[in-house]
């Protein structure tokens, strides 16, 4: 989240503004720390490839403009993405 001071497992880095017209076909970059979702990964019992995916779903739900500042927003986003993970 920004502002804070703290190894996060993953960065996203929208090429637009929300609200813009258009979108670009390249929405923005994901940054996944591996070091970060290796220990998440490890922590849950799930493979790396695994804990990685859920990242990148995460990190997608953000460009396409979505984010979770309150509590009750984590619920929705983890919906989403087992509905990216399934797609």
């Amino acid at each position: 989240m920004v502002g804070e001071d703290a190894a996060t497992d993953v960065l996203s880095f929208p090429h637009y503004e929300p609200g813009d017209p258009f979108v670009p076909p390249h929405l923005g970059d994901i940054w996944i720390s591996l070091d970060t979702a290796r220990r998440q990964a490890e922590a849950r019992g799930a493979s790396l490839e695994e804990e990685v995916l859920v990242l990148a779903a995460h990190g997608l739900w953000h460009l396409l403009g979505h984010d979770h500042q309150k509590e009750e927003d984590w619920e929705g986003f983890r919906r989403v993405q087992e509905r990216i993970l399934a797609l």
